[in-house]
């Protein structure tokens, strides 16, 4: 069983080596404070780590109100990222806790990782959330995630003490959780050779979420290695002409490959019909997006749409049909997970 941990300056000094022999397999390092500063340790456990062969990832409290204070704080970790000179396969864990954010909306908040989310990729770091299981039951939205989750469930008393060694019972273990669960944190009063005081402890499921760059990449981000898919090439071409841009704005290579950028893209589409009028749906969404998707369910599932470019009854009806099919949240509404699932 492979466990981590998580720290920050209330650490202190670590001695890297200790903790790695001890048995712990991964490290998650305290990144930006609210303030912008970087965490007084953070430096020190990167050389720390990378002297001993730790594994390491990042993590970074939000305490973002807005869309333009989550870019803020991502653009923030890439430098400290680059600076640092971590490696392009760190992953980046967006820590969801903050007491404020819950008089957002639900959506709002949901902005707010989805535009950390998006520059995070695009500069090639793998991306992750982290938050509690209240968040992630009943702040989140949580079923919209696209994106590895770390959730902490504490199944003793903050006060007991764990060894590392000691494993906490299966029974608590997070179970519904709609995406890949990458590890449980199971305690903050954990204690490990190498580290003075207690330390949160994490049981580690998945492997580390992959870059969403390789090293072979374009010009414009997108990945080279795979395959070029003709739906996915006539996607990129109908967000392109919509207007549906990466994350910094930038049109998309039309290469058939689901790259970063294409998801930064994917992310902003939310395709559906308009009211009801007493007996349909009228027509909602207009475009070559829609386009495509009206041509795809007529492909892939044997629908017979109009592919008029009009999110109307009919097509909300294959989109339902699909979803339902395809273990998808039936919202009728077509997204990046919907039109993913098709390609």
């Amino acid at each position: 069983m492979q466990k981590a941990v998580d720290v920050s300056s209330y650490q202190g000094k670590i001695d890297w080596q200790a903790v790695k022999a001890a048995g712990v397999s991964h490290a998650i390092l305290r990144s930006i404070l609210q303030s912008g500063r970087v965490d007084s340790r953070f430096h020190e456990n990167v050389r720390g780590c990378e002297a001993a062969g730790m594994p390491y990832s990042i993590y970074k409290y939000s305490y973002a109100m807005t869309t333009d204070a989550s870019r803020q704080e991502a653009q923030k970790v890439i430098t400290l990222l680059e600076q640092a000179g971590c490696p392009k396969s760190t992953v980046v864990w967006w820590d969801m806790e903050y007491n404020g954010q819950r008089t957002l909306s639900r959506s709002a908040r949901m902005d707010i990782i989805l535009v950390a989310q998006e520059i995070i990729e695009a500069a090639g770091y793998p991306f992750g959330v982290y938050c509690n299981m209240d968040w992630y039951k009943n702040v989140l939205d949580s079923a919209a995630l696209d994106c590895p989750i770390w959730l902490a469930r504490y199944p003793y008393k903050q006060s007991r003490e764990m060894q590392l060694a000691e494993n906490p019972p299966e029974s608590h273990k997070p179970t519904f959780v709609a995406q890949e669960l990458w590890a449980w944190q199971y305690t903050s009063s954990g204690r490990v050779p190498g580290i003075s005081g207690r330390v949160d402890l994490n049981i580690i499921y998945a492997d580390a979420p992959e870059s969403p760059e390789s090293d072979d990449t374009d010009e414009d981000g997108e990945t080279t290695t795979e395959e070029i898919n003709e739906p996915v090439r006539s996607l990129q071409e109908a967000l392109n002409f919509d207007g549906y841009h990466d994350a910094a704005g930038r049109r998309l290579a039309e290469d058939g490959i689901i790259g970063a950028n294409t998801r930064a893209a994917l992310r902003k589409v939310a395709l559906k019909a308009g009211g009801w009028t007493g007996s349909r749906y009228s027509v909602g969404a207009t475009g070559a997006v829609v386009m495509w998707l009206q041509m795809q369910l007529n492909t892939v599932s044997g629908s017979s749409l109009t592919a008029d470019g009009k999110y109307g009854h009919d097509t909300r009806l294959a989109v339902g049909a699909w979803q339902e099919s395809h273990g998808l949240a039936k919202d009728y509404i077509a997204g990046i997970n919907t039109i993913l699932s098709m390609v």
